[in-house]
C-alpha cells in the first residue's frame, strides 16, 4: 500500500516539475518574442507556470485520460515503468513530501482567511474608537474609493511596519496601513498609497494572489515556478502602480512614499496581508526608478495580447497532454 501511494506521489511530483519547466520556457519565449512590457498582461502570463501545472496535470489525469479508447502512455510513464521497484522507505519519503506540500498550500489559504477575520475585528474596534490618525486616513480614503467607483472599503491601522490590502467576499475589503508610515507621509503621499492599495482590491489581486500563493507552495520544489511567481509579484505591483498613477495623478508622490516605506522597513517585510506595499528591496528600487523615469505614463492597459494569452493557454495545455 505504501509503495503504491509512494509511486503515485512520485509520479505526480515529477509531472508537476516537468510541467512547470515546460510552461515556464514557453512563457519566457513568448514574453521575449512579443516584447510584452505591459505589467497588467505580464501578471497573467507570469502566473501560467504556477497555475497550469497545479490545475492542468490533475485535470489531465482525472478528466481527459479516461476519454482515450486506448491506454495512454506518456514519456514519463515509460520512465516510471523502467523503475523495477520502490522500497517502503523511499515511498514513504515521496508520500511525506507530497503531504507536506499539500498541507502548506491548504494552510496558506486558511491563514489568509484568518487574517481577514482578524482585520474585521480590528476594524470594528477602530471604527468605534475613531482616533485622530484613523479619521485622517479614512477621510482621505473615501474620495479615492468614489473616484475608482468601488464598494465601501474598511481602514485598519496597525503597529507593524507593513501596508497592504485584503479582500475576501463576505468578509469585506480592508486596507491595512502602518501607523508609523502614515505619520511620515504628507497628504499627497498618503493619497498615492491609498490609491495603490485600492488598486489591488479593484484588480482583484487578493483572490488571485491567494490562489497563486497556495499553488506556489504546492510547487515549492520547482525552481521554475518560484521564478515565475517572483515575476508575477513584481508585475502585479507595477500594474497597481500604473492604476494608482491614473487615479491620483501624482507618481512622484507615490515614489516618495515607497522611499519612506523602504526606510521604515529596513529590510524586514511582513507578508501577512495578501498584497503588500513592498515585496522585496530590489522590486521597490525598480519601481521607484520606474516611477521617476515614466511619471507621465498614464495609458490604459493594452488589450492586444488577449487572443495571444488564450492561444498560449490552449497550446500549453495540449503540450501537457502529450508530454505529461
Amino acid at each position: 500500500m505504501i509503495e503504491s501511494l509512494g509511486m503515485l506521489a512520485y509520479e505526480l511530483l515529477l509531472e508537476l516539475l516537468v510541467a512547470s519547466l515546460l510552461v515556464w520556457v514557453v512563457v519566457v519565449v513568448v514574453i521575449r518574442c512579443f516584447s510584452i512590457t505591459d505589467p497588467a498582461w505580464r501578471v497573467r502570463f507570469s502566473a501560467l507556470p504556477v497555475l497550469l501545472p497545479v490545475f492542468g496535470v490533475p485535470l489531465i489525469h482525472l478528466l481527459i485520460r479516461p476519454l482515450f479508447p486506448e491506454p495512454h502512455s506518456a514519456p514519463l510513464e515509460h520512465f516510471l515503468n523502467s523503475i523495477i521497484s520502490m522500497s517502503p522507505l523511499i515511498a514513504a519519503v515521496f508520500l511525506s513530501v507530497a503531504g507536506l506540500l499539500l498541507f502548506f498550500g491548504v494552510t496558506y489559504i486558511f491563514q489568509s482567511l484568518a487574517g481577514a477575520v482578524c482585520y474585521r475585528l480590528d476594524w470594528r474596534h477602530q471604527h468605534h474608537q475613531q482616533s485622530a490618525l484613523w479619521l485622517r486616513c479614512n477621510d482621505m480614503l473615501q474620495p479615492v474609493v468614489s473616484k475608482l467607483h468601488m464598494s465601501p472599503v474598511r481602514l485598519v491601522l496597525t503597529d507593524r511596519s507593513t501596508c497592504g490590502s485584503i479582500a475576501f467576499g463576505p468578509l469585506g475589503s480592508y486596507i491595512v496601513l502602518s501607523r508609523a508610515l502614515v505619520l511620515m507621509l504628507d497628504d499627497e503621499e498618503l493619497e498615492g498609497l491609498l490609491a495603490h492599495e485600492l488598486g489591488h482590491i479593484k484588480r482583484k489581486d487578493t483572490l488571485f494572489g491567494v490562489v497563486v500563493g497556495a499553488s506556489r507552495r504546492l510547487l515549492a520544489f520547482s525552481p521554475f515556478a518560484q521564478t515565475a511567481c517572483r515575476s508575477f509579484s513584481h508585475a502585479q505591483e507595477e500594474a497597481t502602480d500604473d492604476l494608482a498613477i491614473r487615479t491620483s495623478g501624482r507618481p512622484l508622490a507615490l515614489a516618495s512614499c515607497l522611499v519612506k516605506a523602504c526606510r521604515l522597513t529596513q529590510g524586514h517585510y511582513d507578508r501577512e496581508p495578501s498584497t503588500c506595499l513592498l515585496s522585496s528591496t530590489s522590486s521597490a528600487e525598480h519601481r521607484i526608478r520606474r516611477l521617476f523615469e515614466n511619471y507621465t505614463c498614464v495609458a490604459e492597459p493594452s488589450g492586444k495580447y488577449r487572443w495571444l494569452f488564450f492561444g498560449l493557454v490552449a497550446v500549453v495545455f495540449t503540450i501537457l497532454l502529450l508530454v505529461v
